[in-house]
């Protein structure tokens, strides 16, 4: 028997003309966020599950790494915001995602409990960097569909949330080696 035969997926509708609507450059943008909120959700119940299964660690530890990812990509958040005008969006953006793809490596190969909690903490700040570009670029580079665009790119990151959190414990079930 499938585990999921009896679980209805609720899926809003996005009207598609509206999305149409949108210049072509600007929906490659709605689902690079989208790939974005969903790696990140996705790295909450890996992380549980990595922490007390491989690492042996508690729930708790394994609550509380997740607690100083979060918390440090609030600090990201914080200086992305101040270096948006001294380095452009772009470049945050960019290197922000190079700075976390390195990390995610160096999370990969770790098995040190010390060095993981660090390196999913910078991973969590490098991520944290890239926000506020990313939402000040909408305002810039779409004036016209400002509005339409930070609503979709709402919807998408907290849809990718849910995504994200629910394919990583499928993941998690089946192997940790396709984890990272």
């Amino acid at each position: 028997m499938n585990p999921l035969s009896g679980i209805k997926i609720f899926i809003p509708s996005i009207e598609l003309a509206a999305l149409r609507k949108l210049p072509r450059d600007a929906v490659y943008f709605l689902a690079a966020s989208f790939a974005n909120s969903v790696g990140m959700a996705i790295m909450w119940p890996l992380t549980t599950f990595y922490v007390h299964n491989v690492l042996g660690q508690s729930y708790g530890d394994a609550g509380m790494v997740v607690f100083f990812q979060s918390l440090f990509s609030v600090f990201g958040q914080l200086l992305g915001g101040q270096l948006y005008y001294r380095l452009g969006p772009k470049n945050i953006i960019a290197g922000s995602f190079v700075i976390a793809s390195i990390l995610l490596l160096l999370i990969a190969a770790t098995s040190s409990w010390p060095l993981y909690i660090v390196c999913l903490s910078l991973f969590g700040f490098a991520n944290g960097v890239a926000m506020p570009a990313m939402n000040a670029y909408v305002g810039f580079r779409w004036k016209k569909h400002r509005r339409e665009m930070y609503n979709v790119m709402y919807v998408c990151n907290n849809f990718g949330v849910s995504v994200g959190a629910a394919v990583g414990g499928l993941v998690a079930a089946v192997s940790f080696s396709l984890t990272y």
